[in-house]
């Protein structure tokens, strides 16, 4: 066609150029090159295929690119009518959330895609992959998916959807006593826990009238009120969590101590055992006035008087010390009773049996005796008479109770008596001091 040639006015004169200018508007294009390159592509040089290749070379179609990696205005007929033919993407947002807590992260997914999908984001958010961070601070974010090409599907309409980013969630935590009361250098107690959403470590800090070391909560020396306060780590969902616990601190208890003694009232020189009551700890014991004590046992000192026992167990656990007292009367030991026997008596009495001798004694009106020595050559053993009218033989029999002294036959020396001062005796009597 002579207006296919015609393109330059330096090699045709003016008219002819004009002409065939004329020529391609008339057919609907809007110059002679543009009808050229239309022609180029495939298109008839008519008003329908003006038509045609304008809108072709007016297309912006990112498919173009994605199809022949060229634009739409530089592909054929042939080429550019597969790009329109190619079948459509749906993008859907199958999984998205419709809200983050800051700094949290969440997993964006679709469906009817044939390409892999990309994302962008704006605001208050960024987006790797199909992994979406919300921003440290609330706000609105907007992620736009996209689809491109593929063969056989054109790019999908980017689809764009909101997710609102807002503040971290509170974590209630919750601080429980093992015992809510406690006493003064006493027993400890513990803390524990609930409510600690993120999981991390919980810290115990301590005010007032206690200490805390890791959750085990100690008591001071002092009572009053102790506040055990709990804090766990914030993280990416939840801000730090707080709680406390009101622990009370009283005194101690008293340990009411209660003392016996086996005997209130023991003879010089005597015994007798204490025991106590109410006591937490172990009782130990200390003696004042006329006696003294060894572990529970009481001994009466050698004069009368006023014993005080005194008890005394330490603090112990929730308790505190405790004393206790008692109080023992020491009596006097009846005094010594001393006798003389006279060995002038050689009269036999039936009650000793034949061949034995009998020996009077009277009690003298003294409580000192003098140990005294007497010579018995016998052949039996002595008798000894009481006031009574008994007889005591060896010590046995009446009164049971007495210490006599045994004068065995044939026995060289036999003495009996109790130091003090001395008192006469005539050549054939013998002194015996008998103790109750």
């Amino acid at each position: 066609m002579s207006s296919r040639s015609v393109g330059n006015s330096a090699k045709y004169p003016a008219n002819v150029v004009t002409t065939a200018l004329s020529i391609a508007q008339g057919k609907g294009f809007n110059d002679v090159t543009q009808q050229t390159l239309c022609g180029s592509k495939g298109y008839s040089e008519d008003q329908a295929g003006a038509t045609a290749c304008q809108a072709q070379l007016a297309d912006t179609d990112v498919n173009c690119v994605g199809a022949y990696s060229r634009a739409c205005s530089a592909l054929t007929k042939a080429e550019y009518t597969i790009v329109k033919a190619l079948q459509s993407q749906t993008l859907t947002v199958a999984s998205s959330p419709s809200s983050l807590t800051v700094g949290t992260q969440a997993t964006l997914s679709t469906s009817g895609n044939q390409a892999a999908v990309t994302y962008t984001a704006m605001g208050a958010c960024t987006v790797s992959g199909s992994t979406v961070t919300a921003a440290a601070s609330a706000g609105t974010c907007t992620i736009t998916a996209n689809a491109p090409y593929t063969a056989g599907y054109k790019a999908a309409s980017p689809t764009a959807f909101s997710i609102a980013v807002g503040g971290k969630l509170a974590q209630p935590l919750t601080v429980t006593a093992a015992s809510t009361v406690i006493y003064t250098g006493g027993s400890t107690t513990t803390v524990t826990t609930t409510g600690n959403l993120t999981g991390g470590s919980v810290t115990y800090a301590a005010s007032g009238a206690c200490t805390v070391a890791g959750s085990t909560v100690t008591p001071g020396a002092s009572a009053g009120s102790c506040t055990i306060t709990a804090t766990t780590v914030s993280n990416v969902s939840y801000t730090s969590g707080i709680g406390s616990v009101v622990i009370t601190v009283n005194p101690r208890l008293a340990q009411v101590i209660t003392l016996s003694a086996a005997s209130a009232s023991i003879v010089a020189g005597g015994t007798t055992l204490l025991t106590s009551a109410g006591n937490q700890a172990t009782v130990t014991y200390t003696a004042s006035g006329a006696c003294t004590v060894s572990g529970s046992t009481v001994t009466a000192g050698a004069s009368e008087g006023a014993c005080t026992i005194t008890g005394n167990a330490s603090a112990t656990g929730n308790y505190a010390a405790g004393t206790g007292t008692v109080a023992i009367t020491v009596t006097a030991r009846p005094p010594s009773r001393c006798f003389v026997i006279d060995f002038t008596n050689n009269n036999y009495n039936p009650t000793c049996g034949a061949g034995n001798r009998l020996a009077t004694f009277t009690e003298m009106k003294t409580n000192l005796c003098q140990v005294v020595a007497f010579t018995w050559r016998g052949s039996s053993s002595v008798y000894l008479q009481g006031s009574n009218g008994r007889y005591i033989r060896n010590g046995v029999g009446y009164p049971s109770s007495w210490t006599i002294a045994t004068f065995a036959a044939g026995a060289a020396t036999d003495s009996y008596g109790k130091s003090g001062n001395s008192f006469a005796l005539g050549s054939t009597e013998a002194a015996v001091c008998v103790t109750p």
